[in-house]
């Protein structure tokens, strides 16, 4: 650990001679514990010299690149900055107060501090990146993006500055653009370990958890495991479904820094994720303990349980919207604040409050995404253009001798959680979540589409689609043959689906579209392609527009869509389910009543809901907010959509 070998030699620090570090002995069990990689046991027994030796360049440099390991930037910059008060001629603490000032977005304070470190050590490639990554205005991507460019372009081979432009377009969500950057600066510096932390973060927020752990895999094959690391391995392992290797990954973060609030957080998520909710509040409730103003673990607890008024979660995040955000990532959390604050308003009946708060911040996001719902219009145009003239000779032949696929599908919070739950409890399904693999397959078709409308699919398109997608099945390594699908956006993609696999069942749920519609705008969705969930006029609109398509696969293949009704569901549950299971093919099996008990990863913002018993009523719920939904409600008229 470099941290060992700069300064920890010496009986004094070479600097200003009343410095008085600790005695030989002390310093050894330092050095030792760091070798060891205890950090955080290094760092608390560093923390208990402080009084006595507070002139100690040694302790104070050690404890800020501790802390940094630990992903404790704030702490990290006390530290530090005190080590380069006591000794400013030694580069290193001024290039990790400059990486601190970088975690904490305090970009022009890292640029002084980088530049600082490169006057004593003009050669030292980890102070030229830093440099470099402060280049980024944290307040505005789009700017920083502009100059980086224009560098980048005067210079194109430079790594620091293909990384820095990289981790800009991750914080536009423009991730194709930012993996080829960062790959590049890969290839550039093949060694250096932080741009490959960066390839993988890329990928994990492009939902591509596999190519992610490739890149974190080749992070540690170079440097031992860091917390910060780990929880972003924890992370894309929960995403991927391999949920025991996400709990290792997440109590190994934890072992190597028990008081930390990330990796306790993450882990905190994954039990969320398999439905242990008792054991995710208990994590949380820990973190509260020893952190009790980590708004992360605040807006975790309020997502997990039912708030009240006299709550410390509630009135902290009441003050935590307040808070003017200073640069982009600020705003990122007072938009996770707000859509926390707004179920916190809900569930406490301030139903005025909860909406107002929601409008705010869809409208935030709505903004960022640069959302256009004529987009959306052209797209379903296209798709029923581009299917209009298929006839069933187009389609591919059933073949008995391969998997049985069962795509459920519908708008989102629609029940096609709770429907697979029911289905995937069965001892013959393998429930798949919501598996990319047929947007994966289909997407460059539909592009290609949109620049030649009128070319025609075959059936050998069919074939390769069946081909490749059930090669995606095989690669998840399972062993049951019945596999269910529920991306509820497959309902774009049904007219493949359904020529591709004519022995597959699909299932479409309906709910009352009110229901639906309000329970996307109290939801933050990650993904860009949810942005009509971002505007309650937007909603009703696309609802119109989602009924629309699903007639015209309807007609165009009859009697292929179980039509499913959410209400009649949590009502008639043993009927229904009886119902369902026989269209599947699959012989009954008590257990789906009790889909509550199955313990299997659910990823999607009903994760918490499909963990209790059947619920009636869910339906009617929006009725509270009846008075606030004007927009949506017009909207929905406007579209010909009936609603309860």
């Amino acid at each position: 650990m470099q941290v060992t070998n700069v300064v920890f030699n010496s009986t004094a620090s070479p600097g200003d001679k009343t410095i008085i570090d600790p005695p030989a002995e002390e310093r050894k069990i330092i050095v030792d514990l760091l070798k060891e990689e205890k950090v955080a046991e290094a760092t608390r027994y560093s923390e208990g010299l402080i009084t006595a030796y507070p002139r100690s360049f040694m302790l104070f440099y050690s404890l800020g690149m501790s802390c940094l390991l630990l992903d404790e930037a704030e702490k990290a910059r006390v530290y530090l900055k005190r080590a380069t008060k006591l000794n400013p001629g030694v580069a290193d603490p001024w290039r990790c107060l400059g990486e601190a000032y970088l975690k904490l977005e305090l970009n022009a304070d890292a640029r002084r501090c980088f530049d600082q470190a490169l006057q004593l050590n003009p050669d030292d490639p980890a102070s030229r990146r830093g440099m470099t990554q402060s280049i980024i205005d944290p307040a505005d991507f789009d700017v920083s993006v502009e100059t980086l460019e224009k560098m980048v372009t005067e210079d194109p081979d430079h790594p620091h500055l293909l990384m820095a432009l990289g981790q800009c377009f991750v914080e536009q969500e423009k991730y194709i653009r930012s993996i080829d950057a960062l790959e590049k600066a890969a290839g550039l510096m093949p060694e250096d370990t932080s741009i490959m932390a960066a390839v993988g973060q890329a990928y994990a927020e492009f939902n591509q958890p596999d190519e992610a752990l490739q890149w974190f895999n080749r992070v540690l094959d170079h440097k031992p495991p860091r917390p910060q690391l780990l929880s972003m391995m924890a992370n894309a392992a929960r995403t991927k479904g391999e949920f025991e290797l996400a709990l290792d990954y997440a109590n190994q973060a934890i072992a190597l820094n028990p008081d930390g609030a990330g990796p306790k957080n993450t882990l905190a998520s994954i039990h969320a994720t398999l439905g242990d909710k008792k054991k995710a509040i208990e994590v949380i409730e820990d973190v509260l303990t020893q952190h009790p103003d980590n708004i992360e673990a605040m807006i975790e607890l309020v997502i997990t349980t039912t708030v009240k008024k006299d709550d410390p979660a509630y009135k902290a995040l009441e003050d935590a919207y307040k808070i003017k955000p200073e640069n982009h990532f600020a705003e990122k959390q007072k938009t996770r604040v707000g859509f926390a604050l707004g179920k916190a308003y809900g569930d406490t009946n301030q139903y005025a409050k909860s909406i107002r708060v929601l409008k705010e911040v869809n409208a935030k996001r709505r903004e960022f995404l640069g959302f256009d719902l004529e987009n959306e219009v052209r797209s379903f145009e296209l798709v029923k253009h581009v299917f209009d003239p298929i006839t069933p000779d187009d389609c591919v032949e059933a073949n008995p001798d391969d998997r049985q696929m069962i795509f459920i599908l519908g708008m989102p919070r629609s029940g096609t959680t709770l429907t697979e739950q029911i289905i995937a409890s069965h001892s013959q399904v393998y429930g798949g979540g919501e598996l990319n693999f047929m947007n994966e397959e289909t997407a460059e078709l539909m592009y290609m589409f949109g620049l030649q409308p009128d070319v025609q699919l075959k059936k050998v398109a069919f074939e390769h689609i069946r081909r490749n997608y059930l090669g995606h099945i095989d690669s998840l390594k399972v062993g049951e043959r019945f596999i269910t699908d529920k991306m509820p956006h497959n309902f774009l993609r049904l007219g493949y689906i359904l020529a591709a696999f004519p022995e597959a069942k699909v299932i479409h749920l309906n709910r009352d579209p009110v229901a639906v519609c309000l329970s996307c705008f109290q939801k933050l969705f990650p993904a860009r392609g949810m942005g009509f969930t971002f505007d309650l006029r937007d909603l009703g609109l696309y609802y119109g527009m989602y009924l629309d398509l699903m007639q015209f696969w309807r007609d165009k293949f009859p009697g292929r869509i179980l039509d499913l009704d959410y209400k009649t569901l949590t009502e008639d549950q043993e009927g229904q389910t009886r119902m369902l299971l026989d269209y599947c093919g699959l012989p009954w099996e008590d257990q789906c009543l009790e889909f509550y008990n199955t313990r299997r990863g659910v990823l999607t913002a009903s994760q918490i809901q499909v963990r209790d018993k059947m619920y009636q009523g869910s339906s009617d719920v929006w009725k509270k907010y009846r008075r606030h939904l004007g927009e949506l409600l017009d909207a929905l008229d406007e579209a010909g959509v009936k609603y309860g």
